[in-house]
């Protein structure tokens, strides 16, 4: 379902969360999760065409640990109209290039984590 943010970044800011209750994007079937995406393509087309905006972000905070990154504990993806001149400031604090070699390392973790998930075989996805 979507429907128009209560506390929204910008006008016309909306949001989409499935009908059924998932706290975790990890939780979601991927059937739920490509409606999602279908309805976020349309929606999106939508406000391009309402709102007039510049970009549109989608943001989603999959909040693991119950850290507070999410005032309510159910799965959503926001769709933010988004102006040249808006005050909107998402700030990314990105960390120096850790190199090649680690990398590659965070590659293998996370091959190895999809592995033992039993999503991808031990040679490949």
């Amino acid at each position: 379902m979507a429907f128009i943010s209560l506390s929204p970044i910008n006008r016309y800011h909306a949001l989409i969360a499935p009908k059924l209750h998932y706290q975790h994007l990890s939780e979601m079937p991927v059937e739920t999760l490509a409606s999602v995406m279908r309805m976020a393509q349309h929606m999106s087309a939508a406000i391009a065409a309402v709102a007039r905006p510049d970009a549109i972000s989608l943001l989603s905070d999959d909040d693991l640990t119950g850290s507070g990154f999410n005032r309510v504990a159910h799965w959503k993806l926001h769709l933010i109209p988004r102006y040249r001149n808006d005050a909107v400031v998402i700030e990314w604090h990105r960390e120096p290039d850790p190199g090649s070699d680690m990398r590659a390392r965070y590659c293998r973790e996370l091959r190895q984590a999809l592995v033992n998930a039993g999503i991808v075989g031990q040679t490949g996805a």
